[in-house]
């Protein structure tokens, strides 16, 4: 007998899921204004910066592959 997803448990991971597609929007457009940023400055980007975008990449690849395994990658 297969489980029986319960209405309020797929709602609840949707809502959590759209959080994390959000938050993945957020991170990519952080990145995109620390380049630009820099960019515009005529310079290449602080340490500091460096990390930040770096620290944002690797969230961004952990938020993929949670979606991808999801199977909602791409929605």
């Amino acid at each position: 007998m297969g489980q029986r997803v319960v209405p309020v448990a797929a709602a609840r991971q949707e809502f959590n899921l759209d959080k994390l597609r959000r938050r993945r929007g957020e991170l990519e457009e952080r990145n995109r204004e620390l380049a630009l940023a820099a960019v515009r400055g005529g310079k290449t980007p602080t340490v500091e910066e460096r990390r930040a975008i770096q620290a944002n990449i690797e969230e961004i690849r952990s938020i993929k592959a949670t979606l991808r395994a999801f199977g909602c990658l791409y929605q």
